[in-house]
């Protein structure tokens, strides 16, 4: 398999706009409001990113502990160290 970084990365924009609130330090519910949608579909939201970030730059997130706020914390870090990944969203 080659290797991947972060910015080979494709992120759907909603998960961009999620990656984008996360960073800036919203919480679930917080993101979920600012998007107009459900906390649970933020949650899958949340696993769908954490597929797909795992392993990049040497960013470990096992599955079982997707819930914890340890991975979300990791998370949260991943995407203020690389913000290209979404800013091409507009403010």
């Amino acid at each position: 398999m080659p290797y991947l970084d972060a910015y080979s990365l494709e992120l759907t924009r909603g998960e961009k706009l999620t990656a984008a609130l996360m960073a800036k330090g919203l919480k679930n519910v917080e993101i979920a409001r600012e998007l107009g949608i459900s906390p649970r579909a933020i949650t899958a939201r949340l696993q769908h990113i954490y597929f797909k970030i795992s392993g990049l730059d040497g960013l470990e997130l096992p599955e079982e502990s997707w819930g914890s706020t340890e991975i979300r914390a990791k998370a949260v870090d991943f995407f203020k160290a690389h913000p290209k990944l979404y800013e091409d969203l507009p403010n």
